[in-house]
């Protein structure tokens, strides 16, 4: 078959008529699809809509793949079997955004691709009430970090571990302020954290009680013990104070679940400071029965106790 004689005809009907795509045509006719593009372009034949060829891929499906499994545009088209600049092309017929290459690079970053264990367990109770206290989670441009800072060199040792068992890769250092700090990596544990609705918080904290108050207690609690020479008694108290009312509402709920019987307290700060809100358990027996149930690496006073109760 003869291409030249009746060229335009000929290439009307199978790209119109028929659907084929150019490389199709050339197929027919065993020359490369550029010499068919040019030979649309010379007979004035216009192409179709990018949306109407052989690759039909919805903006739905197209939004998924790039902008939430992070796809670039040359493996989506490897997924579709056609060329990066088909893909191109949808994206910008659909008005879906293009994200710059670092962009993509920062998300394809070995500490962003980590996929922690999120599901409710008693780990990730313990590692969501050290972070609703001393600890932190937060975004620098395309860094996102958890991590703790603090004095104590075994808590940070405890938040090492937990942080390892839901398989994320946390450092322990010595900063030159003297304290010890933990540093993790990971893009879906902060989304993830960052979606919780304090009822998400609520249901992983009642399902492990004792793993959260452990969490919470080495962040926000100490041991207070007094000792009277006077009237030669000795006092002693678990304390723990936060901000949020509602924090210590819930660990107040949690500890009434292990059998303890806390109270709560308000002290008011000077403007524009929040006030403090402060939970005491102050029963002696209860105090070491606290320790023996929520066995905390820290604020323990294990030399006094042994001596005092």
């Amino acid at each position: 078959m003869n291409l030249y004689r009746n060229q335009k005809i000929c290439l009307k009907e199978l790209y119109w008529d028929k659907k084929l795509s150019t490389s199709e045509i050339a197929k027919v006719y065993n020359c490369n699809s550029e010499t068919i593009r040019r030979l649309m372009i010379r007979h004035n034949i216009p192409r179709r809509p990018i949306h109407e060829r052989k690759y039909k891929i919805s903006k739905e499906m197209l939004n998924k793949l790039y902008n939430k499994n992070k796809l670039s545009t040359i493996e989506i088209a490897k997924k579709f079997g056609c060329s990066q600049w088909v893909i191109w092309s949808l994206l910008q017929y659909y008005d879906i955004g293009l994200f710059h290459a670092w962009y993509y690079h920062a998300w394809k970053s070995p500490a962003n691709q980590i996929k922690p264990i999120l599901s409710p367990s008693p780990i990730l109770s313990y590692v969501t009430g050290v972070i609703l206290g001393d600890g932190w989670v937060y975004k620098i441009n395309h860094s996102y970090s958890i991590g703790l800072e603090t004095l104590d060199k075994p808590f940070c040792e405890s938040l090492v571990r937990a942080l390892q068992q839901i398989k994320l890769n946390p450092c322990l250092m010595f900063n030159k302020n003297r304290f010890w700090r933990v540093t993790a990596t990971s893009k879906l544990f902060y989304e993830w954290y960052k979606s919780l609705k304090f009822n998400d918080i609520e249901k992983i904290a009642i399902e492990y009680p004792k793993e959260f108050v452990r969490g919470f207690y080495e962040s926000e609690g100490c041991l207070s013990i007094y000792k009277s020479r006077k009237y030669r008694y000795t006092n002693c108290k678990i304390i723990i104070c936060n901000t949020k009312e509602e924090l210590i509402n819930l660990t107040k709920e949690l500890l009434k679940i292990l059998g303890f019987h806390p109270t709560i307290r308000k002290k008011n700060n000077p403007l524009p400071r929040k006030p403090l809100w402060i939970l005491v358990l102050g029963r002696k027996a209860e105090v070491k029965q606290f320790l023996d149930i929520v066995k905390p690496c820290i604020k323990t006073g294990e030399k006094r106790l042994s001596r005092n109760l």
